[in-house]
């Protein structure tokens, strides 16, 4: 059981790598990423603090 999560995990980890590696390659996913994720996160973090 132990070696079949650990597996998984690899999987996901590999998986997650190849797409991040995909993404920073190509200049229009990397802003659509950006765009989509960090900023959301930095606006959420202003707003908690400013409360």
């Amino acid at each position: 059981m132990t070696e079949v999560l650990t597996n998984a995990v690899s999987d996901v980890m590999t998986l997650v790598t190849t797409m991040l590696g995909f993404v920073t390659q190509n200049e229009l996913l990397a802003v659509i990423f950006v765009g989509g994720t960090l900023v959301p996160l930095g606006i959420g973090i202003y707003r908690k603090f400013k409360h």
